[in-house]
């Protein structure tokens, strides 16, 4: 077997008694000479560790890329206790969609896993509908020749270009697990195509029984793939994208935006006191803090993306294209703000981008918006700031398996504590 082609981990965690496998799964090298046998001696002879999600504590869940005799399959692995495994395991089974060149779904004792072969899921039912590109012609009332799987996170959704016979793209498919395409389907219908710089995918079809939307598609390019001189006047544009979504009526029956609650914060602190010990302290001082200070519920609510990113936005000669509205919720202006403004933060905290660059993405984005201060009460802007790199920046490093971040979470901590001075 050839060896696998990523580095061992190089993220410092705490032993965790309940996922006792978890290094083993997180190091590919590692994770592929254990899945081999499991996968029946399929020789894998490149072993990629494509995202993580783990719950300290609790579980790991971790989706590979392994190379096959040629052919690139996407697994997913999840950690469960010994008598559990064996259980859903056997209920896995029972609905199995057969793939090839590896099994639909195989057990793992020595990693303590269950492991779904794509388009094999433990909640994603309809996932199996990216492998037809019949069927999706179908549901889309136009003929589609192929199918490229463009992004896939087990147990929740995945993405899928939709090509003509010529190799263009008609259409992206989505499909979710449980009631996932509820949210964006109602958030489509209420917002529209967006207007005045913004611009917002329209649902080309969709079919809510078996869970999936069609996109329409969009060509231009995502910020995250942007660099010198022409990122800081997107960025601006940005800005002003979001400003407009802000003024958009709140779609009917979406959920507040929660994820700043003061449950969330103290709920991220603990992530990362259980992973880094000697961080313990500081990070539920930091939460306590942001929960004395809250400014979270303070003034009326508007629509926000939820998760925006500059990987879902995209410039283009028409303005800002904002995608992946699975999020929409109704909360303050400042979570989305902050939402941008942590992950220009982070990277600096990190390494990845230097303090200037971030500062002066930062600037262009709140010109764009045209917030040259901090709204409502005061420092609010501020706050959320400091509560997004603890909830959604510095627990992420644990929750993500972000081995850098893991290694600076005294920095994304102090970044964090910064706002709030």
């Amino acid at each position: 077997m050839t060896t696998a082609t990523l580095t061992a981990p190089s993220g410092r965690l705490a032993d965790d008694p309940a996922v006792p496998t978890r290094d083993a799964m997180l190091d590919p090298r590692t994770a592929a000479s254990r899945l081999e046998p499991a996968l029946g001696g399929a020789p894998i002879s490149r072993c990629e560790r494509v995202r993580a999600k783990y719950r300290v504590g609790e579980s790991l869940r971790v989706l590979y890329a392994l190379t096959v005799r040629g052919s690139t399959v996407p697994v997913s692995a999840r950690t469960f206790s010994a008598c559990l495994g064996a259980e859903a395991f056997e209920r896995a089974q029972a609905g199995a969609t057969p793939c090839g060149p590896l099994p639909p779904v195989a057990h793992a004792p020595d990693l303590g896993a269950v492991l779904w072969t794509f388009p094999n899921d433990r909640r994603i039912r309809d996932l199996p509908l990216l492998a037809s590109p019949s069927t999706l012609g179908e549901l889309l009332g136009a003929t589609c020749a192929a199918v490229r799987v463009v992004a896939y996170v087990p147990e929740t959704q995945a993405t899928a270009r939709c090509l003509d016979a010529a190799g263009a793209t008609i259409a992206y498919a989505k499909v979710y697990a449980g009631d996932g395409a509820e949210r964006p389907l109602r958030a489509a219908a209420a917002l529209g195509a967006g207007g005045d710089g913004l611009r917002l995918p329209r649902v080309l079809a969709a079919d809510e029984d078996r869970r999936i939307l069609f996109l329409e598609p969009v060509h231009d390019t995502p910020l995250a793939a942007l660099r010198g001189a022409r990122l800081e006047p997107a960025v601006r544009r940005l800005g002003a994208a979001l400003a407009v979504l802000h003024s958009l009526p709140v779609p009917a029956a979406v959920p507040r935006h929660g994820r700043l609650d003061a449950v969330r914060l103290h709920t991220a602190a603990g992530v990362i006191g259980l992973a880094r010990p000697e961080l313990a302290a500081r990070a539920e001082a930091l939460a306590r803090r942001l929960e004395a200070t809250s400014c979270d519920s303070a003034g009326p609510a508007v629509c926000v993306h939820g998760d925006l990113h500059l990987s879902n936005a995209l410039d283009g000669p028409d303005g800002v294209a904002l995608v992946d509205l699975d999020d929409v919720s109704a909360g303050a202006p400042e979570a989305d703000l902050a939402r941008v403004l942590g992950r220009l933060a982070y990277a600096s905290a990190v390494g990845d981008l230097p303090a200037r660059a971030a500062h002066s993405l930062g600037r262009a984005l709140l010109a764009g918006y045209g917030r040259a201060g901090t709204p409502r009460c005061g420092g609010s802007l501020r706050w959320h700031l400091a509560a997004t790199l603890l909830a959604r920046n510095a627990a992420t490093a644990v929750s993500r398996y972000r081995p850098r971040g893991l290694d600076r979470l005294e920095a994304v901590l102090g970044r964090a504590e910064e706002e709030l001075s």
